[in-house]
């Protein structure tokens, strides 16, 4: 069998058990499954879901809207599964799937190209994300898992009018599960002029990321609070948590975690196929766009919180690096072999 071999996008019965298979791993791995694992934040959510009545009926869905009139609709989405009986283990699990799940179709969609390597590189990476996405972040999570299913897919064309408002109905619903989400919207509008002068957009990426690294945007919390006042953080609602020991400002593992995918698609580009680089396009200026507006509030604490919102296609961006390596790896691995021969 061929390492790598041409793909039909959908998934076979071997993607579901292996992605069964890492979900339960981490599900269990991780403390999930009987609550041992549950850090402060996630507590927390368990305790809201205890919370949510199991019956059906309009009191019932009142009580629920009730709990958070923030981000109320994460909290009916929870409010279906409990109603069916499900437990908040359960519900993790399930979001642990779905992750995966979507993690790899998006992949075999991507590439054009099936490889067991790297489905197993898309789940550990994935497995690292979900750190913050299911054990901290929980409901931005879930909303980022809208995002991640159905937004940017290549099959969709932009121009026509039904899939430029499914791109918007799915951001609504995102937003809705969770306020932070809410930062996608420009990008949907403003997507057409940004691929028009890509050129001047990767400028100023770089230039804001050369700004980001020297602390350039350190201070600018306060600018910014000036203006807009408190209002402003409650769209990052971890942002306004001025009394925690976060560390502002750039770190390393940041700022390679906000560089090195970008770096990498440019060094490759002349050996990805039209497919994978019209495939891939959207996704990279979407994340040159949330990085942007993550850089320039990195004087917030958990400005990561914006960050994660890009680094949810991480995996994706580090696809095609990651095949173009193998391939490499094979053709020096077979000419060795005819060497020795």
């Amino acid at each position: 069998m061929p390492l790598i071999r041409n793909s039909k996008r959908s998934l076979t019965s071997f993607d579901i058990l292996l992605v069964s298979i890492f979900a339960l791993f981490y599900w269990i791995y991780n403390g999930l499954w009987d609550g041992s694992g549950f850090g402060t934040d996630l507590t927390r959510y368990y305790n809201v879901f205890l919370l949510i009545p199991d019956n059906l009926n309009l009191d019932a869905i009142g009580t629920v809207l009730q709990l958070d009139d923030k981000d109320a609709f994460s909290l009916i989405l929870q409010y279906i599964p409990k109603v069916f009986g499900l437990s908040f283990n359960l519900l993790l699990l399930i979001i642990i799937f779905l992750y995966y799940r979507s993690g790899i179709h998006r992949v075999k969609k991507l590439a054009n190209k099936s490889s067991s390597a790297l489905k197993l590189f898309t789940i550990i990476i994935y497995s690292f994300l979900m750190l913050s996405l299911v054990n901290v972040a929980f409901r931005q999570g879930m909303s980022l898992l809208v995002i991640l299913i159905y937004l940017f897919d290549p099959s969709k064309n932009r121009t026509r009018r039904g899939d430029f408002f499914s791109d918007i109905f799915y951001a609504i619903i995102a937003t809705l599960i969770h306020l932070g989400t809410i930062i996608v919207f420009p990008f949907i509008f403003l997507r057409e002029y940004i691929e028009k002068y890509r050129r001047y957009f990767d400028f100023l990426f770089y230039i804001i990321f050369i700004l980001y690294i020297i602390g350039a945007f350190n201070s600018i919390g306060s600018y910014i609070l000036g203006g807009a006042g408190q209002s402003f953080l409650a769209l990052i609602r971890a942002m306004s948590n001025t009394d925690s020991d976060y560390v502002v400002g750039p770190t390393l593992s940041k700022a390679l975690s906000i560089i090195v995918p970008v770096v990498a698609l440019r060094l490759g580009t002349k050996r990805y196929s039209s497919t994978q680089l019209r495939n891939i396009n959207p996704i990279l200026i979407y994340y040159q766009y949330i990085m942007m507006i993550g850089m320039g509030l990195s004087g917030f604490p958990y400005h990561d919180r914006i960050l994660i919102i890009g680094w949810v296609f991480l995996p994706l961006l580090l696809a095609l690096p990651f095949l173009n390596f193998m391939v490499n790896l094979t053709k020096i691995n077979s000419d060795r072999y005819r060497t020795a021969s």
